[in-house]
């Protein structure tokens, strides 16, 4: 990754969803980089305003919006 990004780029890239297939429910990453990380980051889920009607549809849906901190974003008509 350093050919994209120097050492000191506020940015981590991590590859867990590349590593783990095609698509991965996004609580099982937020699950992976809370283990990868305990201690010493703290995580939030971010999206658009536009996702929050369907969230308790995902994987474990309902468990992301209980205990997940998230940040949402204003889309337009949402």
């Amino acid at each position: 990754m350093e050919e994209f990004f120097p050492a000191d780029f506020p940015i981590i890239v991590n590859s867990i969803e590349v590593d783990n297939g095609l698509s991965i429910p996004t609580i099982y990453m937020m699950d992976q980089l809370a283990k990868m990380h305990e201690g010493t980051h703290e995580f939030s889920f971010i999206m658009g305003s536009d996702l929050i009607k369907g969230l308790h549809y995902w994987d474990d849906g309902q468990r992301l919006i209980n205990e997940m901190k998230c940040i949402i974003f204003l889309r337009k008509g949402f």
